[in-house]
C-alpha cells in the first residue's frame, strides 16, 4: 500500500492578493511498510484568478497536473492526494504508479 511520505512547496508565486497564486508542489509517495525510496511527483496548485491570467497569455492551458482551488490550504491538498492514492490502489507497484500518473506529473520517468 502506498502513502504520502512528504509534500514540499518547491516554488510559490503570489500575486497582489491571496486569491492570486501559482504553487509548485513536490509529492513523495512510497510504500507504507518499507523504507524503500519514494516516487516523486509534482503538481501545480493554481487559483482561478491566476488561471485567468495564464489564459490571457496563452490560447489554451492543458490541465494535467493541476489542482485548482480558490483558497490555498495545504491540509485540503494532503487529503485529496491521499484519496487519489487510495483510489489508485492495485496489486502491482508499477500499476499504482501508472494510476497516480493520471493525476500527477511523474518525475521518475
Amino acid at each position: 500500500m502506498l502513502e504520502l511520505k512528504a509534500l514540499t512547496i518547491a516554488n510559490e508565486d503570489w500575486g497582489d492578493d491571496e486569491s492570486d497564486f501559482f504553487i509548485l508542489l513536490q509529492i513523495d509517495i512510497g510504500e507504507t511498510t518499507t523504507d524503500t525510496p519514494s516516487d516523486l511527483f509534482t503538481i501545480n496548485v493554481v487559483s482561478p484568478k491566476r488561471l485567468g491570467k495564464i489564459l490571457q497569455e496563452n490560447d489554451i492551458e492543458i490541465g494535467y497536473g493541476y489542482f485548482i482551488m480558490h483558497d490555498f490550504n495545504i491540509n485540503i491538498i494532503k487529503e485529496k492526494i491521499q484519496r487519489l492514492i487510495n483510489i489508485s490502489h492495485d496489486n502491482s507497484h508499477e500499476k499504482m504508479i501508472f494510476n497516480l500518473s493520471k493525476y500527477f506529473r511523474n518525475t521518475n520517468v
